[in-house]
Formats: C-alpha cells, sequence, structure tokens
C-alpha cells in the first residue's frame, strides 16, 4: 500500500491525499516492532541507582548550560549593550571553565569519587547561577566573568563525573547505551531550561 501511494507521490489523485497518514501509520508499527524489545531494556537501566542519580544531575545541568548559552547573550546585547560579537564572546570565560572543570574532574576523580565530585560541581554551578542573578541595568559585561567562569567549572565537574558515573555502573555491553542515555538527559534538560 506504501508503494502505491509512493507512486502518486506527486499526483493529485485522491489516493495521494492518503499519503501522509499511510506513511505514518507505517513508520509507527515499524518502530513499534522495533521499539517494542528494546523498552525493557531501557528501562532496565533506570533500576541501577547511580545511572538513575547521573541521569537527574544530566537534566539539571542541561538546563543550566542551555539557559545560560541563550539568555545570557541576549542580556549582554540588550541590557548591557554590547554589540553582537561582544554578546558571543560573552560565553568563552563559560567555556574555557568548562574546559578547566573537566581536566580537574578527569585527575581527581578516581581519587574523590563520582559522588563528591558531582555533588561539588553543582553547588559551584550552582554559586554560578546565583551570582548572575546580581547582574543587571547598571552590570558591564566583565561582571558577568566570574559568573561564567563558575557556571562552565562546575558544569565541566559535573560533566566527567556524570558520565564516568554512568560507565561504570554497567558492564562492557551496555556501557554505549548508559552513557548515551546520560547524554540524552542532558539534551533534554536543554530542551526544558
Amino acid at each position: 500500500l506504501s508503494f502505491i501511494l509512493f507512486a502518486g507521490w506527486f499526483a493529485d489523485a485522491p489516493v495521494a491525499s492518503a499519503r501522509y497518514p499511510t506513511l505514518a501509520l507505517t513508520g509507527l508499527l515499524t518502530s513499534f516492532g522495533s521499539l517494542n524489545s528494546a523498552i525493557p531494556y531501557l528501562l532496565d537501566l533506570f533500576k541501577i541507582p547511580v545511572l538513575r542519580a547521573a541521569n537527574v544531575i544530566s537534566v539539571s545541568t542541561g538546563m543550566v548550560m542551555f539557559g545560560v548559552l541563550s539568555f545570557i547573550p541576549l542580556f549582554s546585547q540588550v541590557v548591557i549593550g554590547s554589540s553582537a560579537t561582544g554578546a558571543g564572546s560573552v560565553l568563552t570565560p563559560m567555556m574555557l571553565g568548562t574546559i578547566v572543570g573537566s581536566q580537574i574532574g578527569a585527575r581527581t576523580v578516581l581519587k574523590v569519587g563520582f559522588r563528591w565530585l558531582a555533588s561539588v560541581g553543582l553547588v559551584i554551578m550552582t554559586s554560578g547561577v546565583i551570582v548572575l542573578t546580581t547582574l543587571g541595568v547598571g552590570s558591564s559585561r566583565w561582571d558577568t566573568v566570574p559568573a561564567m567562569v563558575l557556571i562552565g567549572v562546575g558544569m565541566g565537574l559535573s560533566f566527567i563525573s556524570t558520565t564516568l558515573a554512568a560507565q561504570n555502573a554497567v558492564g562492557l555491553e551496555r556501557m554505549g547505551v548508559a552513557t548515551s542515555l546520560v547524554n540524552f538527559s542532558r539534551q533534554l534538560g536543554g530542551a526544558l531550561g
């Protein structure tokens, strides 16, 4: 049936008007058949407390990251009066802080553990967000730098600790799935933030 409808894809026949629902139904049935066996496999991962916590942390980190990425350049351009280039450069301290935080986290995670590192990362990131709340009309671009560095370092510590916690919580055969689940949670947080 899909082939018949596809053959009339560019035709103005009455059969062509049914192509979208039929293609959607075909896709739904195909994906339902393939997802039916994958859903219990994925839901099993949420029974692991470390992985569940890593996903919660990743959602909150994603919310902050994408919220800051979208809000601060607009704030800098509209409220502070920066140019478009200046508004974009406000994000540089956060990106550099993320690199530094990831490097520090990678070197210390085995010494202090995932939980401690993720907790410290969240505290540092939250303190950066609190510093952002003090900005106002009289602020300059340089007033955003300490907050952006704190947010970046906190995100770097959280990124490395949640990813490594997820990878170590499961066996080798599920490591890729656990890692992608944490990254998906971060992206989901970005959509919510």
